[in-house]
């Protein structure tokens, strides 16, 4: 396949409407706030384990 034929395929993007934009950033903030919660849960329950794990190795 030459690069013409690849090039050729590849249709424009037309600009958003303002409301348009809008809805679309407001949907890649939810996206994005969704993945920052699950990482803060995650680490949070690392950092008890850790916390759990110390107590359990730390000599009486």
């Amino acid at each position: 396949m030459k690069i013409e034929e690849i090039i050729g395929t590849i249709k424009p993007l037309k600009p958003l409407s303002p409301a348009d934009a809008q809805v679309d950033s407001l949907k890649r903030q939810e996206k994005q706030l969704a993945t920052t919660v699950k990482l803060t849960r995650v680490r949070s329950a690392i950092a008890k384990k850790r916390q759990q794990l110390s107590k359990l190795l730390s000599p009486k």
